[in-house]
């Protein structure tokens, strides 16, 4: 399905071969310092192999069931798919875009996502982030999260673990390949996150929802690092809560989230860190606007008109096909008609990009 939403999301592909390759080369480095016989490396690398098989299969079907363009002409339509993908990594913006303080009519650059990235996430992630980081070199993960697991399921308690932080930093360095579980996990969600952002910023168009998928695996590791500590608070200051510290850790977190984004309701883009500052200090930064607030434009323009006029009405605005002429009465042009148009619609984007019309537009508002 993600193939079939976005064209990035064949990145699934080699992500997931990775992923069968690493779990295939640990055959060689068992933990156990044990070799494996050649029956057993035989027979595991069937089993990965096998699975993979079937597992491009299914996408296959999938892809072709649910896009009925594949049933008429799929060579044509594929070859259609990677020319726009191309195209994308090629061209660049139609128009120009604003990011961090300046104008591109092209590729923005390798810092563009990254930024984005400290703009867009909450601080609540930021924190489980670095629990993880840290939680991930310094603590035993699986054992921490199996007694997370076993509090929230049936109140039962796993001690904590005695090793030392330095034996957890050289595992992670020197015996990568014996990773197992929960830390195995994590480094593979992170290498997803990673990826997606080196595929994405070889294209040279870039926004900053481009990036999404590689939200959802950031959020996760968050999520490691605040079991982590959840354990932990609760070992060694909060140990009277018992199984009660992680339902309560999760209620806490979701509070927290909802208090960043609900005060966005119902236009949660524009949501911006506000560690960095928040909406008014990206105004800087990040271009600013995707339509939020063109519908109260056009019901207002709407108001102001008779009814009468309100079909032969003209508007220019950026969202000449979106947010603001689903709900204009009457027709809507591009911004570079303006001249033809009884008003004119802008946003904060148009005047950070500095559109050659837009000074005219003012202008003319100013004579009346």
């Amino acid at each position: 399905m993600a193939i079939l939403t976005r064209s990035p999301g064949i990145f699934l592909l080699p992500f997931a071969a990775l992923v069968l390759l690493l779990q295939w080369l640990r055959l060689f480095w068992p933990r156990n310092e044990t070799p494996n016989t050649a029956t057993e490396i035989w027979s595991t690398t069937t089993f990965l192999l096998t699975s993979f098989v079937l597992w491009l299969l299914v996408v296959a079907v999938v892809f072709v069931l649910l896009w009925p363009a594949m049933w008429v002409a799929p060579l044509d339509t594929l070859r259609a798919v990677f020319r726009a993908a191309g195209d994308y990594a090629e061209a660049g913006h139609d128009d120009p875009i604003f990011f961090n303080g300046a104008i591109y009519n092209g590729d923005p650059g390798i810092s563009f996502y990254p930024l984005t990235l400290l703009w867009r996430t909450t601080p609540v992630v930021w924190l489980g982030l670095v629990l993880a980081g840290v939680s991930l070199v310094f603590t035993n993960l699986n054992k921490i999260t199996r007694q997370a697991e076993a509090e929230l399921v049936a109140g039962e308690e796993i001690p904590a673990s005695t090793s030392s932080g330095i034996t957890h930093l050289s595992d992670l360095i020197f015996n990568g390949h014996k990773l197992t579980g929960v830390k195995r996990d994590t480094i593979l969600l992170a290498l997803f996150a990673l990826g997606f952002w080196l595929l994405m910023n070889l294209g040279a168009k870039k926004f900053d929802r481009y990036l999404l998928p590689a939200y959802s695996a950031l959020d996760l590791i968050a999520g490691v690092g605040f079991v982590t500590a959840g354990v932990r608070l609760q070992q060694r200051w909060l140990p009277r809560l018992g199984h009660y510290t992680q339902p309560l850790l999760i209620a806490v977190l979701i509070l927290l989230q909802a208090a960043a984004a609900l005060p966005h309701y119902p236009y949660y883009l524009t949501y911006y860190n506000p560690l960095l500052g928040g909406g008014k200090a990206a105004v800087a930064v990040m271009q600013i606007g995707r339509g939020e607030g063109a519908n109260r434009a056009a019901d207002y323009l709407n108001r102001q008109l008779p009814t009468a006029n309100q079909q032969s009405a003209i508007a220019a605005s950026a969202f000449p096909n979106g947010p603001f002429s689903y709900f204009f009465q009457g027709r809507t042009v591009p911004p570079s008609y303006w001249s033809m148009a009884d008003d004119a619609v802008g946003d904060t984007g148009i005047l950070q990009r500095q559109r050659p019309w837009e000074g005219q537009v003012v202008s003319r508002d100013r004579r009346g």
